[in-house]
């Protein structure tokens, strides 16, 4: 059990960028729904509790009401310029337009759709060097 718990969050730690708020999602899906650890009713009461300490500060508010749009801009550029540089071809488009509806829709871990992008990439560059 424990090595489970400790590989699960060396996973969130490689996968979530952006802090507590970028891991919490994350958190969330694989204590609660792929291993049943807690309830969906006790994690969100678990994280409710954290979330009200900090937020009884006014200036904490303020900087979140102000930083929230500025991430989601700069989130924006970045997903920009990763697909400049991804869709470089219909091929890739192809994958990421087969990997956003598996992400949105079914439980398909990201670190499968990511060896899955990775190993059609490589597939691809394989067949247009022969």
């Amino acid at each position: 059990m424990m090595f489970e718990l400790f590989w699960r969050f060396v996973l969130i730690s490689l996968l979530a960028f952006g802090g507590g708020q970028a891991a919490l999602p994350l958190i969330e899906r694989i204590a609660v729904s792929e291993t049943g650890w807690v309830s969906p009713q006790d994690f969100a009461a678990a994280a409710a509790q954290q979330l009200q300490r900090f937020l009884q500060h006014e200036w904490l508010r303020g900087f979140g009401r102000g930083a929230a749009p500025a991430v989601v801009g700069l989130l924006a550029v970045t997903a920009l310029d990763i697909a400049r540089h991804a869709f470089v071809g219909w091929p890739y488009v192809l994958i990421a337009a087969i990997a956003l509806p598996l992400a949105l829709w079914t439980k398909v871990h990201p670190i499968l759709l990511l060896l899955a992008g990775a190993g059609a990439g490589m597939a691809i560059g394989l067949l247009s060097d022969a």
